[in-house]
């Protein structure tokens, strides 16, 4: 079915909105505050020497090629088919990894609140019907995680496949109430707990804001704060519904860009300030959760069990809220990458199976894909010692494919800006070739060196070597990079 033109719904602040959900995440706040206060390093340098790169590339591709199927149409014009088909096809495959380990992350979240007090009734009733399932403490129960990542994955999918009026709605909401406000909430508390005088857990003197030497093999989790800020290029996959491409794309990155980076430090620091080493270690996927509940039950003391229901209401409203975020940033990116692999379908590079849409232009057959493929990976969960373990292995795969696709996009650029100089750019990077080539080498190198660091043993993934740790990462890569390479290779349209 030919799908209709689409409607230029998107304005700034939708555009913003929809970058926000698809960048801004809780989750990585974990994953920062093991750093300290050297975070508010590692987020400058990933700041100017891979998240502004990527805003300022990205508008200058997206108004100079507003077609669809963003980074694939960008690509495609620098490199030919065959390899604007592998880019884009690790942009939605490291998403596809990606999506098992968010939605673990809303399991952790839900296990925790069921611990509460609140539930202890309700929660024992139900543990009788089910004696061989830990309520409570879902990664003792892989299988239960992978049953219930595929099923939430499968609900979601079928959200988006109402259009994407509905997904920049949810979008919006999911944004403010799910991601930007706990995030506000969690910077307040941390900067209450200081101002209180309650322990920090964080040293201020400028030796700890620069990395120690000594934790090398902990800078592979780098690699997960730097995915922490991919995502800005997904957006450009609507660029055909926005209002005005060239001027409110480029307003939208600049915005992101600001609000993005300020919310991830400051959260994260106040995460690492209230929660000591030991805390952070034990509940890392839910760290910033656990920083709230903390600061509440310090602030109430010895009159907690007096007001137990005033500790209970902020935490539940305060992880409702991290749910619905979480939630909203997996809408928001099913629907993405998906774009881009049917823009590619759409032009033959592909079976002609998957361009196959619906009357709104939603890819029914990618999305169906997709949820198959998720079921596969999330028996990740069963097979690997820990459902930790596995988290984390497929955390840091997602980045390494990630990071990979931005090796592509950067290189892309760098072609297109000297070989297609007579394409009419409504934005430009300020400072001519030389501005141009240094913000795409910046782009490359730290791709470059991040993906090499991740392929070290991070001392959080206990129970597994780190040659076997390197073995299975580099497994898992070529797995998943080389059905493009098979498929140019044996299909022709």
């Amino acid at each position: 079915m030919t799908a209709k033109a689409p409607a230029r719904i998107l304005g700034v602040f939708s555009l913003v909105m929809i970058n926000v959900i698809a960048v801004d995440s809780l989750r990585t706040l974990s994953f920062a505050a093991i750093f300290g206060l050297s975070l508010v390093f590692y987020y400058v340098i990933a700041g100017i020497c891979f998240f502004i790169p990527t805003a300022l590339v990205t508008a200058e591709l997206a108004t100079a090629w507003p077609r669809q199927g963003g980074i694939y149409a960008w690509v495609e014009e620098a490199f030919g088919a065959k390899w604007g088909l592998f880019t884009v096809w690790l942009q939605w495959v490291y998403n596809i990894v990606w999506y098992p380990t968010i939605l673990v992350f809303i399991l952790n979240l839900l296990g925790d609140i069921f611990k509460r007090p609140v539930f202890a009734k309700e929660i024992a009733g139900l543990q009788s019907l089910v004696p061989h399932l830990n309520l409570t403490d879902f990664a003792s129960s892989p299988a239960f995680v992978a049953g219930c990542v595929t099923v939430l994955f499968m609900l979601l999918t079928l959200l988006n496949a109402r259009g994407m009026a509905l997904s920049a709605l949810v979008s919006t909401v999911c944004s403010l109430v799910g991601t930007l406000l706990p995030m506000m909430l969690i910077t307040l508390a941390g900067f209450m707990w200081w101002y209180l005088g309650y322990p920090v857990n964080v040293d201020f003197s400028f030796h700890h804001l620069l990395p120690q030497l000594n934790q090398l093999s902990d800078l592979s989790v780098f690699s997960v704060i730097l995915f922490g800020l991919v995502g800005l290029e997904m957006s450009a996959v609507h660029a055909q519904e926005v209002k005005d491409p060239s001027r409110d794309y480029p307003r939208a990155l600049m915005i992101s860009v600001g609000v993005i980076l300020v919310s991830l430090a400051a959260s994260s620091l106040a995460v690492a300030m209230i929660l000591t080493p030991e805390e952070l270690q034990a509940g890392i996927i839910i760290a910033p959760v656990l920083a709230l509940n903390k600061f509440l039950g310090q602030v109430l003391g010895q009159q907690a069990a007096q007001y137990a229901w005033l500790a209970e209401l902020p935490f539940m409203l305060g992880a409702a809220a991290v749910i619905v975020g979480t939630l909203g940033m997996v809408a928001a990116w099913i629907i993405g990458p998906s774009k881009g692999l049917l823009a590619a379908a759409t032009q033959g590079q592909l079976p002609k199976w998957f361009a196959k849409t619906d009357r709104s232009g939603v890819p029914v057959n990618i999305l169906i894909l997709q949820c198959v493929i998720v079921a596969c990976l999330s028996l990740v969960y069963v097979l690997m010692p820990s459902v930790n373990a596995a988290y984390f292995i497929l955390t840091e795969l997602t980045a390494t494919m990630a990071l990979l696709m931005y090796l592509m996009f950067f290189s892309s650029y760098l072609v297109l800006h000297f070989k297609k100089a007579e394409t009419n750019r409504p934005f430009r990077i300020p400072g001519g070739a030389v501005g141009a080539s240094i913000t795409a080498c910046l782009g490359i190198c730290s791709a470059f060196l991040v993906m090499a660091f991740s392929f070290m043993l991070p001392t959080q993934v206990q129970g597994i070597s780190a040659e076997h740790y390197a073995l299975l990462m580099l497994v898992g890569l070529i797995l998943l990079c080389s059905p493009p390479l098979f498929l140019c290779r044996f299909y022709r349209a």
